[in-house]
């Protein structure tokens, strides 16, 4: 998880990477592991892409916006929330 004011240790990696990685080193193609566990070729890639693909993309506008953000006025509320997130 992306919180404000804090900076990834690294970069933030596509999911496409982290795929292409796995079935590299299982020796699997997508359309192999389509076939080997039956399921639609777009059932895999919406179960494989969504949640990462969200994180990246919120590291991605941190990496972008993140200090703006950070430097607009908030409620008193709203800043014991996000100090308790930062910690």
């Amino acid at each position: 998880m992306v919180v404000l004011g804090v900076r990834p240790a690294r970069r933030p990696v596509h999911p496409g990477e982290v795929l292409s990685e796995e079935l590299e080193e299982l020796r699997v193609s997508p359309t192999e592991l389509v076939r080997r566990i039956a399921a639609p070729t777009n059932r895999i890639g919406h179960i494989v892409w969504t949640n990462p693909q969200n994180q990246f993309d919120l590291a991605i506008a941190q990496a972008k916006a993140g200090k703006a953000i950070a430097a607009l006025p908030t409620s008193l509320a709203n800043q014991s929330i996000l100090t308790a997130l930062i910690r």
